[in-house]
């Protein structure tokens, strides 16, 4: 309920200063949430230098404070939460080098060390998610809105080769030595599911079943979820932020659907035709992640409706602005 808050709190942030002659507003928060990342990355890569599993730890909650009691080195060093917002942050600078923005060589270096920083922290999904997300940023620029057919055809190939070949390419990866232990694992599990191979004693096998908690505990209480049934959370998995919230709340938990419908429509009137795309992306990253991982934790619900939005609209303040009065 918290998160949920959160989210709301987040929400008025936007609705308050993306409104006309707040450009300046934001503009500051954007560059001041940029720094804020950057130094907590540069903290982030060299406690991994000390730490591998530094990142690792601190997704866990208290367990690494509880094993090391020594809180007061953590701070500024980047977790679960940083690790997943920081792809749609990406996002941004790599649509403005793809678009040879202003300073757009620096925006693709720093592509390069967010993608480097985000392999290093280890967690697999953000990567995997990260380099879909890339790439189909980098499809759609190049063949533009007049080939969606031809991005279509490449997704589908895409697809096909993927269970083809995937699981060997997969395997010769996660072998290579070239990522980190705990990626590596993971990417052989991945390749043991595509090969019909995949067993339940792995964290992938785990996964699956804590979907299946909360897909129970709906069919229960469809209706009004564990929580009107009185039982709280109940047994639902925790992995799955919209599996979750509708085992918590019943039918109810689609209002969270309306809710970020209506934000998404908001941000989108307010996105310039060149960073729509961009816009589309990341939202479309936030769905998945939301599916398949736990998405509404503070930094990443700021990243998502405050500055992925401001970042984008800073781009053609006039035109996104003038679009909006004009609509009201």
């Amino acid at each position: 309920m918290q998160n949920l808050a959160y989210l709301v709190v987040a929400s008025c942030i936007y609705s308050f200063y993306s409104a006309p002659g707040n450009h300046l507003h934001r503009r500051l928060i954007g560059t001041v949430a940029l720094i804020d990342m950057a130094i907590v990355g540069i903290r982030t890569w060299l406690a991994l230098n000390a730490n591998p599993d530094i990142s690792r730890y601190l997704a866990t909650g208290g367990a690494y404070e509880d094993i090391t009691a020594v809180t007061s080195g953590l701070w500024g060093v980047g977790g679960y939460a940083y690790a997943y917002a920081l792809p749609p942050v990406l996002l941004i600078f790599l649509h403005r080098g793809l678009k040879r923005a202003a300073y757009w060589r620096s925006s693709l270096i720093i592509v390069a060390i967010g993608s480097a920083l985000l392999v290093k922290m280890a967690f697999t999904i953000a990567v995997i998610m990260w380099i879909v997300a890339a790439a189909t940023l980098i499809a759609a620029e190049l063949f533009g809105r007049r080939h969606r057919g031809a991005i279509l055809i490449l997704a589908m190939s895409s697809i096909v080769f993927l269970f083809l070949f995937g699981p060997g390419l997969l395997t010769s990866v996660a072998r290579s030595g070239i990522l980190p232990g705990v990626v590596s694992v993971r990417l052989e599990e991945v390749s043991s599911l595509l090969a019909g191979e995949h067993t339940s004693n792995t964290d992938l096998g785990s996964r699956f079943q804590q979907y299946g908690d909360s897909w129970r505990e709906l069919s229960n209480s469809w209706l009004v979820g564990s929580a009107g049934a009185g039982r709280g959370m109940g047994e639902s998995g925790a992995h799955s932020t919209w599996l979750d919230t509708l085992a918590t709340f019943g039918v109810w938990g689609l209002l969270l659907a309306l809710f970020l419908v209506q934000a998404y429509r908001r941000q989108r009137d307010l996105a310039t035709p060149t960073s729509l795309l961009t816009l589309r992306v990341s939202w479309i990253y936030f769905t998945v992640l939301g599916i398949v991982n736990t998405l509404l934790f503070a930094h990443i619900i700021l990243i998502w409706m405050v500055i992925v939005p401001f970042l984008l609209q800073s781009e053609g303040t006039m035109e996104g602005e003038s679009r909006l009065g004009a609509g009201s």
